[in-house]
């Protein structure tokens, strides 16, 4: 197998092999602005990935949604309020105690030895859903198809 076509199969499930070399070779041209394809293309050689993080100290250490939002990736940028919520409700007090002030806008701490819910909070703020540019991906049906009888 082609390198295009390991990548269509593992990685970008959505393209065939054609639609990807058509877009390298886009991206690889001369008016195309710096990239990492054009970079690898013409260098011969990956490029330094930048840090995703620097090293954390012993006793700094603390979940990805309490350190600051600008260094955290946009799909966590945008999760932290349902993951705010969900935590705030499960270290709520019960109903026999005195209601405290839990706020949900932003800007949303955590205040120090609060606890996590063990698992992902139901419904989920975000869905998987089927684009229309990604023919080929298969969505196993509830209940087995109907056969006609002919």
């Amino acid at each position: 197998m082609s390198p295009y076509q390991l990548v269509c199969e593992y990685l970008i499930r959505c393209k065939d092999p054609k639609q990807l070399r058509r877009r390298v070779f886009d991206l690889s041209q001369r008016r195309a602005p710096d990239n990492v394809i054009k970079f690898y293309v013409r260098q011969k050689m990956v490029p330094p990935m930048p840090l995703a993080c620097g090293n954390v100290k012993p006793d700094e250490q603390r979940p990805p949604v309490e350190r600051e939002l600008k260094i955290m990736p946009m799909w966590l940028q945008k999760s932290v309020p349902f993951i705010h919520k969900a935590v705030m409700d499960y270290n709520s007090p019960t109903l026999d105690g005195p209601p405290q002030m839990m706020t949900n806008t932003a800007p949303y701490t955590f205040p120090p030895g609060i606890r996590y819910p063990p698992e992902l909070p139901k419904p989920s703020p975000y869905t998987l859903l089927a684009s229309g540019a990604c023919g080929r991906l298969q969505y196993f049906p509830t209940a087995p198809p109907r056969v006609k009888n002919v």
